[in-house]
């Protein structure tokens, strides 16, 4: 009986991990708008990079700049407006539409880049120290145009 509920307790948590993980590479596609449908005074205190404001309340008025977007991740301060902004938009026959949950979910999937710009000196590999202390030497590392 422990190991089909520890088989059934990993593949919940595999599960969990992988629709994190999609969300993150969808939150991070080019083509992706994020949405938050918080009150312009929420969104004022706090929001994510290149997202735009969309009250709930005003949603349906602005479902052009919505309609063929490859990806629109919705998402709000609890969740719950994320949720009803995700049926909204689905019964409107919106395409691609994801419930990012709240905005600290999604601020924390967004990449960032460490140095806020991409700097190649040359071709070949660089380093840039973004923090240096007696414990701790952080780095970020550039390999060039082509580099992987």
């Amino acid at each position: 009986m422990k190991k089909i509920l520890f088989a059934i307790g990993f593949l919940l948590i595999s599960t969990a991990e992988l629709a994190a993980q999609s969300l993150s590479e969808i939150i991070n596609q080019k083509e992706t708008i994020l949405v938050d449908v918080r009150t312009p005074e929420e969104f004022a205190q706090g929001n994510v990079k290149n997202s735009i404001n969309i009250p709930i309340t005003e949603l349906e008025n602005n479902l052009s700049k919505l309609e063929g977007k490859k990806n629109v991740v919705v998402f709000c301060k609890a969740g719950i407006r994320a949720a009803k902004a995700e049926k909204i938009l689905k019964d409107k026959k919106i395409k691609n539409v994801y419930n990012g949950k709240t905005w600290e979910n999604v601020k924390s999937l967004v990449k960032t880049n460490l140095d806020n710009s991409e700097n190649y000196k040359s071709e070949k590999p660089h380093f840039n120290v973004l923090r240096d202390t007696e414990k701790i030497k952080q780095v970020a590392v550039s390999l060039g145009k082509n580099g992987v």
